[in-house]
């Protein structure tokens, strides 16, 4: 059986695309893996001289799934989506937050972000007919 490593192909930190590479086209002479050899091995195979980082699809390394379009921060070592709206903070788990946590649950309302105002607003909840 073959035992696979992911890379992921990145410009100016954003996912372009991900590949998959035998762990055995990753090794050095002494038979550990290297992400520097696995980034060389992908920039042959697509002849692009972007930077490959390795990445997982499950989660399991540099905290989220990896996929095209994500961002990679170097910061804190992983992907994540966008930002779902400029006000929101990425927290250390490469998860968006908002600055103001939102509210308790109220009965026959929801709550909203309202980038405006840097709030949750609640709305109140309609019957669908």
């Amino acid at each position: 059986m073959v035992t696979i490593r992911h890379f992921a192909e990145l410009d100016n930190n954003v996912v372009l695309s991900v590949l998959v590479v035998a762990e055995s086209d990753c090794l050095d002479g002494n038979g550990i893996f290297q992400e520097l050899i696995g980034e060389n091995v992908c920039r042959r195979l697509t002849n692009s001289s972007n930077r490959w980082i390795e990445c997982s699809t499950d989660g399991s390394l540099r905290k989220t799934p990896c996929s095209a379009g994500l961002i990679y921060s170097p910061e804190k070592d992983g992907f994540h989506p966008p930002p779902p709206f400029p006000s929101w903070i990425l927290n250390d788990d490469c998860k968006w937050v908002a600055p103001i946590t939102k509210p308790s649950e109220i009965v026959g309302f929801y709550w909203n972000w309202d980038e405006e105002a840097v709030n949750w607003v609640s709305v109140k909840e309609t019957e669908i007919p």
